[in-house]
């Protein structure tokens, strides 16, 4: 076990209430789901949200995406990280 249970439910949390607050944001303000093309000069609104976090790790960043909010995965993890 590289962390503690305390430490790992810590930032478990951490990244579960970031998602969730990212997603939230979304949904209350589509213009943050976009996509813009430089070339066309035009912005893209996306419905559906996909969340990306990088993490640093001794290879280079990887970035894990949870696609269209997961709401699942999202809520497993919360469970998890309170050990139910």
């Amino acid at each position: 076990m590289l962390f503690p249970r305390r430490i790992r439910h810590d930032k478990m949390t951490t990244s579960v209430r970031l998602m969730r607050a990212i997603a939230a944001a979304c949904r209350a303000e589509p213009a943050l789901n976009a996509w813009y093309n430089s070339g066309a000069g035009a912005r893209r609104l996306v419905k559906r949200i996909d969340i990306g976090i990088a993490i640093d790790t001794e290879g280079g960043l990887i970035v894990p995406v949870v696609r269209n909010e997961a709401h699942k995965l999202i809520e497993e993890g919360i469970a998890r990280a309170k050990g139910k």
